[in-house]
């Protein structure tokens, strides 16, 4: 019986530029979804953000009917006295002088 040979040797290894190459796409590759992720992460975080800056702009009464947490409800209020004792900084002037027409 005869032994079945192969019209040529089967590559036991890939050419060296071919290796190379591969490694650089896979390398890309993983480069690309780490960046993915984390840009997906970023726009999460800001979305976060944005919405807790959106929120604690309401009312504490509409706060109140939808069930806002306790510290939410005190975030909003504690942003609402820092905008007031802005706006009262800035209509007191460069004089220091108390303006009535300020209130």
């Amino acid at each position: 019986m005869q032994a079945a040979t192969l019209p040529r040797p089967i590559p036991l290894s890939r050419p060296l530029p071919v290796r190379w190459l591969q490694s650089v796409a896979a390398a890309s590759k993983s480069a690309w979804a780490a960046l993915a992720a984390a840009v997906a992460g970023r726009a999460h975080d800001v979305r976060e953000v944005w919405d807790l800056d959106t929120a604690t702009g309401l009312s504490d009464r509409t706060l109140r009917d939808i069930g806002a947490p306790d510290w939410l409800r005190v975030e909003a209020a504690a942003r609402r006295d820092a905008d007031h004792v802005s706006v009262v900084e800035l209509r007191v002037g460069s004089t220091g002088l108390f303006d009535r027409s300020a209130f």
